[in-house]
C-alpha cells in the first residue's frame, strides 16, 4: 500500500465518528451538548465526547482541530482575525486538504471553533478523537 492510501486511510479514521463502542447518554448530561459543524459534544465524567444517535461516542481532544478548508481557501495566508479568533499553529497537514490546528492554549476551544465555523472557509471542521478499536 502507498504512503499516501495509508495516510488517507489514517485520516478517514480519525474523521469517522465510530459506533461500535456506544453507550446511552445519560438523561442528565453535566453539561448542554454542543453542537458544531454538524457535530454534537457532550461531557461525561468531566471528559468531552462526541454524541452520535444519542450515544455516547469517541473520546475527543480539545487540544486539537480537524478543520478542511475551502478550495478557495489558502491556510497559509488565512486571516484569524477576521473571525474572532488568535492566530492558531497548524500542527500539521494531512493528505494536503486537512489541517491539525493546535487549540491547547485556549480558554474555550468551543468558542474558537464555532467562529471559525461561521466564518464560511471550512468544508469540515471538528475535534481530534481517539478512536476506539476493539480486538476481535
Amino acid at each position: 500500500m502507498t504512503t499516501t492510501k495509508c495516510i488517507a486511510i489514517i485520516v478517514l479514521l480519525l474523521l469517522c465518528v465510530h459506533t461500535s463502542c456506544k453507550k446511552e447518554v445519560p438523561s442528565e448530561p453535566q453539561v448542554e451538548a454542543i453542537t458544531i459543524a454538524g457535530v454534537t459534544y457532550a461531557q461525561y465524567d468531566s471528559v468531552w465526547f462526541t454524541v452520535v444517535d444519542g450515544k455516547q461516542g469517541d473520546r475527543i481532544d480539545l487540544a486539537e482541530l480537524i478543520v478542511k478548508p475551502k478550495p478557495s481557501v489558502d491556510m497559509s495566508s488565512f486571516d484569524y482575525r477576521s473571525g474572532g479568533v488568535p492566530k492558531l499553529i497548524v500542527l500539521r497537514i494531512v493528505t494536503g486538504e486537512y489541517y491539525v490546528l493546535d487549540t491547547s492554549q485556549l480558554p474555550d476551544p468551543f468558542d474558537v471553533a464555532r467562529k471559525l465555523w461561521n466564518t464560511n472557509k471550512f468544508d469540515s471542521l471538528q475535534f481530534n478523537v481517539y478512536v476506539q478499536v476493539q480486538a476481535t
